[in-house]
């Protein structure tokens, strides 16, 4: 039987875990993707809930 190699042996792992860096990095490109969308929503929200307060303070009674 022939010896195995460290070259070899890193071409095993290798073509081993090369399918799943892949697998994670696709997961995480979909993730990250989801987090822009978050941001984007937050961001309006925040947007909005300024103008509430803007639009609060104008409505406001005079102090007597």
């Amino acid at each position: 039987m022939p010896e195995l190699t460290k070259q070899d042996i890193k071409e095993v792992f290798v073509e081993t875990l090369e399918p799943f860096a892949k697998g994670i990095q696709e997961d995480f490109q979909k993730i990250d993707g989801r987090l822009d969308k978050m941001d984007g929503k937050i961001d309006k929200v925040d947007g909005k809930i300024d103008k509430m307060l803007f639009s609060g303070r104008e409505v406001r009674p005079p102090k007597y």
